[in-house]
């Protein structure tokens, strides 16, 4: 409420400024105040986010810390693979959303002990939400008390795997937790009990159909392919609904709070605001602001390419790597408009093998190669009506 205010201020102001024209001096005055006040917005944005990052660098070697005095290494969540230990570190639950399997460990006495504790895990992490894994993470725990800060509970009811796993399959898991399946892996004095599950076929599929309305809602309000951006989120996250990494970025659509999340938010309500994993989390917020970024990068950014193709190649590197990266490809610079020449003068496929050949990070390559090909196969889905 308090950024629709500060908006709502700003357009009168401006609507003030234009029913009465400003004398040159008190137009400049006007002018200068509104850009220290952008100024000092950026400079907190960037205090505020320095400051989690030293948080985090130094809450993450704690935890690395406590982890690997109890198992061989540290297993810490990623925005394809959520991790969770228990308070003592004797147990684990992860679930891989990428490599569509779910790992189970426990220090246990012997097999049989393992059996039983093993599949009790399991019925618990049936029973999480998004919101309860939230709740229980160690490390972001570890970082809101260094930072003073609180921490609110996620507006996230989304299952972590139960609403992918039918009670059949349930059932058939449990009875799949044997001993003669279990898995003995020795480590100092101690014995860790470790069983691997595997998803369903069409779990990530069930994963999809939950934001199918608010995908197609955003997709509908910025002019953006659904195909696109489920092509997006299963390349950032696979549907993990508490993706997050190093970076950090966290959500469906793994946002960056300093850069995508800021111009996105600013796009939105007129006001630079640092997000937090509590609102990236929220998979409604966090398509919203990841589909604004593609509208920017779209139509501000990238809007002088006139093959639409060509665009839509350039967004999907830009996404990943930034638009300077995918500039520096035609004119060695970071810059789009002096790479516009090159760009409007190549055919979509022409432009694609080159950004394939000459984008200087490999990571945005691969990127780029995985979303144009999960992107031709939604809209397959799509067409068809499966998704």
């Amino acid at each position: 409420m308090k950024q629709l205010i500060e908006l709502k201020n700003l357009l009168f102001i401006s609507l003030l400024a234009t029913l009465f024209p400003l004398e040159a001096n008190e137009y400049e005055n006007y002018l200068k105040k509104h850009n220290d006040q952008f100024i000092k917005y950026q400079k907190d944005i960037d205090n505020e986010f320095q400051a989690y990052k030293k948080a985090y660098d130094q809450s993450f070697k704690e935890y690395k810390d406590e982890i690997t005095k109890k198992w061989p290494k540290a297993d810490i969540s990623t925005n394809f693979r959520w991790v969770e230990y228990d308070r003592n570190y004797n147990s684990k639950k992860a679930v891989d959303y990428q490599k569509q399997k779910i790992d189970l460990e426990v220090h246990a006495a012997n097999a049989k002990e393992a059996e039983i504790k093993l599949t009790k895990m399991f019925e618990e992490l049936m029973k999480y939400d998004a919101n309860k894994g939230y709740m229980n993470d160690i490390l972001d725990q570890k970082i809101t008390k260094k930072l003073g800060t609180g921490r609110d509970n996620l507006q996230n009811s989304e299952k972590l795997i139960g609403d992918f796993i039918s009670q059949e399959d349930e059932q058939g898991i449990k009875a799949a937790i044997v001993v003669e399946k279990i898995q003995e892996i020795p480590f100092q004095d101690n014995k860790i009990y470790k069983i691997e599950i595997p998803f369903p076929s069409n779990a990530l599929l069930k994963k999809a159909k939950l934001f199918k309305a608010k995908v197609s809602q955003e997709a509908k309000k910025n002019n953006i392919e659904d195909a696109l951006i489920f092509a997006i989120i299963e390349n950032e996250s696979s549907f993990n609904p508490l993706a997050k990494s190093y970076v950090p970025a966290f959500g469906l659509m793994q946002i960056v709070p300093q850069t995508a999340g800021v111009d996105s938010y600013y796009a939105l309500y007129g006001k630079k605001q640092l997000l937090d994993g509590g609102y990236l989390f929220e998979p409604n917020n966090n398509i919203m602001i990841g589909t604004t970024y593609l509208n920017l990068l779209f139509f501000k950014y990238l809007k002088d390419i006139k093959n639409d193709e060509s665009r839509l190649y350039c967004a999907i590197a830009s996404y990943n790597g930034g638009s300077g990266t995918v500039a520096k490809s035609f004119s060695g610079a970071k810059s789009i408009p002096l790479a516009l020449q090159e760009i409007n003068s190549l055919t979509s496929d022409a432009l694609y093998k080159k950004l394939m050949k000459d984008i200087p990070a490999s990571e945005t390559r691969k990127y780029l190669y995985k979303v144009r090909k999960s992107y031709h196969e939604y809209k397959q889905l799509l067409q068809k009506g499966v998704l």
